[in-house]
């Protein structure tokens, strides 16, 4: 699958993996709610991670589920 990456500066970024087409060009403005890929019909499944400094974030503490 396609792996896109999302700069949102100050260091964090969002990876989303498993997507079939991205469909975001590099240097693209995306708003919440753009749609950025499409997933594959045999393999619907992706994968979404934030990160810090290219570290991985727990989002847990950061939406209030823990």
């Amino acid at each position: 699958g396609q792996i896109l990456i999302i700069d949102h500066g100050q260091g964090w970024t969002t990876l989303i993996t498993g997507l079939h087409r991205v469909t975001a060009q590099v240097g693209d403005m995306v708003r919440q709610g753009d749609p950025v890929g499409i997933t594959g019909a045999e393999r619907p499944n992706i994968t979404v991670e934030l990160r810090r400094n290219g570290r991985p974030v727990d989002i847990v503490p950061l939406v209030g589920l823990g």
